[in-house]
């Protein structure tokens, strides 16, 4: 009954998709998910929530994971005005693997932007993100279990300097 916007799909891996987007139903921008295939949608048709937080959520990044699943990734204003990375890992049936509303990815002070998600190859997920937290435009990755867990330092590693003022 609301406005839905910024779809992101990725392959369900039996024919069909996971697809996310951002939805205003219940006055605020929140994350909601659902799985179609050709014949039907799954879970609820006006989706599950993967993340209704205070605050706006948007910006969505999704990743397929695994042999059916999903990590989706978002800019969460929560906390602050500032935009913070948090993230969840959705599976086959609906279920949202880690804690509710997701995980920070990071919360630092002022916004991150532009995450991006791939999987190492072992399972655990890599997230990259720019990061103004020096006060250029750096780049800071994050690796996370497929439980949830940081493995790296809080907020983030820093992977490169001063990306714009090089060039990108």
């Amino acid at each position: 009954s609301s406005n839905q916007n910024n779809p992101e799909a990725v392959e369900d891996g039996m024919g069909g998709a996971l697809i996310s987007w951002v939805d205003m139903r219940n006055g605020n921008a929140d994350i909601y998910a659902v799985r179609v295939s050709y014949m039907s949608v799954y879970w609820t048709v006006n989706g599950v929530p993967v993340c209704t937080a205070s605050g706006n959520q948007n910006t969505i990044v999704m990743k397929k994971y695994g042999q059916y699943g999903a990590i989706i990734s978002w800019s969460d204003f929560r906390a602050s005005s500032d935009a913070d990375i948090y993230a969840q890992r959705l599976d086959f049936w609906g279920n949202m693997i880690w804690a509710a509303d997701g995980i920070p990815v990071c919360a630092y002070d002022r916004y991150q932007a532009g995450q991006q998600i791939i999987e190492d190859g072992n399972g655990d997920i890599i997230f990259a993100w720019i990061d103004p937290r020096e006060l250029d435009h750096d780049i800071y990755v994050q690796k996370v279990s497929p439980a949830g867990t940081a493995q790296w330092e809080t907020d983030g590693r820093l992977f490169l300097h001063e990306y714009y003022q090089r060039g990108g």
